[in-house]
């Protein structure tokens, strides 16, 4: 399913997700584009024993898509991270984002999605992209990311109350999945986006700011 060749464009909307740790576990960076459900690495970082996760090559990563892509959602899981998440990325992007992680309740956020509450929406996410996967033709592309590919390939079915989500094969497992964690949480965000009023809105704006009147006279 992986396309080689396929390049996304300057200025196009993309989602990104994010599942991370600070030691010890994985930390990876998933984005998907918004058109064509393209789904590309951004980063993955796998700590080694005690090592920690450079919080700077993950920053500068994000940072990256900013000024490269148009960032239509961002929905980030908050273990370990709640400062990132909630303060400091939500500085980034809470004025570009077109979905918000938390649109409304007592906390609304733009980036933290802490995936403890959010179980029961994971799972349904996580049985969307299989179905997309399985589908013929198949609904899933990608870039062939060798670290993606790895952790989806490690990730094991947990049913649970709502459904058949994912998990590692056992908790202190040293096969990562955060990527496919991530890769999966892209895509919802994606789902939400191409749903959304303020996507279509922005989109219809563009679209009528792009054409120009000529006139003639004679």
């Amino acid at each position: 399913m992986a396309d080689y060749d396929f390049r996304i464009e300057d200025g196009d909307d993309i989602t990104i997700g994010f599942d991370g740790s600070r030691v010890e576990d994985a930390t990876a960076l998933i984005g998907c584009h918004v058109q064509t459900g393209y789904v590309f690495t951004l980063g993955v970082w796998e700590p080694h024993g005690k090592r920690y996760i450079p919080v700077d090559e993950v920053e500068a990563a994000i940072q990256m898509a900013m000024a490269k892509w148009h960032i239509s959602a961002f929905f980030a899981d908050v273990k370990e991270w709640e400062e990132s998440t909630k303060i400091k990325w939500r500085a980034w992007v809470e004025d570009v984002v077109d979905v918000w992680a938390v649109p409304g309740g007592r906390d609304p956020q733009p980036v933290a999605w802490d995936m403890r509450g959010h179980v029961g929406e994971f799972t349904a996410a996580a049985e969307m992209v299989l179905s997309e996967i399985d589908a013929k033709p198949a609904g899933f592309i990608h870039d062939g990311d060798s670290y993606l590919g790895r952790h989806v390939a490690n990730a094991r079915r947990s049913p649970n109350r709502w459904g058949v989500s994912i998990s590692k094969e056992a908790p202190k497992s040293i096969n990562k999945i955060d990527a496919c964690v991530a890769m999966i949480i892209a895509r919802h965000a994606r789902r939400l986006v191409l749903a959304s009023k303020a996507y279509k809105e922005r989109k219809e704006a563009e679209t009528h700011g792009d054409r120009a009147r000529v006139w003639s006279f004679s």
